[in-house]
């Protein structure tokens, strides 16, 4: 089921869908394309825990859209973000243990995130999943080590895993060992239904052209994205 009070906007039917799909299933990839709502699907389903006795939750994302992220889960819903990042994340961290809410980190700071050994929280969303398709990566090392705390685990992507099975598969490695193993086995027929079947319960793609009559005309909203210093001159001259 799914627990919508404290949720401030409406959720389109496919949206409500992959909510419960998300609560339904708890480590999955949601993989729907761009502009499908992939953030709001995620905060629904944490608002949706929180009314159930749920209390901690972190986003890990890209530095670029940690103020995104910040600033949807407080538009979205009555679920407080508490920024883990920048010079003062280790006591940001602290709070986030302390009082709950929505810890947002990116995956840099993930490396300096220590938490208590029998400490639990109740869902990990890891935004841009296919950042962490190398399992040999330090941030794919660092966001496995904190994920061993969650109960429910969600990778999103816009990215279409499907035309690098090998990729698609190193993420399932995490979520689902099982499915990984007989998925590396079927990877001849990675186009079948047999392995769309396999892999279902881990694995959710909309495309835009399927969900038309459940759209809006276009809607253009603006994100601001965070820059580093490097970045920030590079933009200025480009303006200049």
């Amino acid at each position: 089921q799914f627990f919508p009070q404290g949720l401030l906007c409406d959720l389109r039917r496919y949206q409500e869908w992959g909510v419960k799909y998300i609560l339904h299933q708890e480590r999955v990839l949601l993989g729907d394309e761009m502009g499908l709502g992939k953030t709001v699907q995620a905060i629904a389903s944490m608002v949706s825990l929180r009314n159930t006795g749920a209390t901690h939750f972190m986003v890990a994302c890209p530095a670029s859209v940690i103020s995104n992220w910040c600033r949807e889960i407080e538009r979205l819903s009555r679920l407080k973000a508490i920024r883990m990042h920048g010079s003062s994340r280790q006591s940001a961290v602290e709070e986030w243990i302390d009082k709950g809410n929505v810890g947002v980190t990116t995956y840099e700071t993930t490396a300096s995130i220590t938490l208590p050994q029998d400490f639990k929280f109740s869902m990990m969303t890891v935004d841009e999943a296919h950042y962490i398709k190398n399992p040999n990566a330090q941030r794919t090392v660092n966001v496995a080590k904190i994920s061993r705390h969650t109960n429910r685990l969600l990778f999103m992507t816009g990215t279409a895993l499907e035309n690098n099975v090998g990729e698609m598969i190193s993420l399932i490695q995490m979520l689902n060992p099982q499915i990984a193993i007989a998925a590396n086995n079927m990877t001849a027929l990675s186009s079948a239904p047999q392995f769309r079947n396999l892999i279902a319960p881990v694995y959710y793609r909309r495309k835009r052209e399927t969900m038309l009559t459940e759209l809006p005309e276009l809607i253009e909203s603006e994100e601001w994205c965070t820059m580093s210093d490097q970045e920030e001159v590079a933009y200025e001259h480009a303006v200049l």
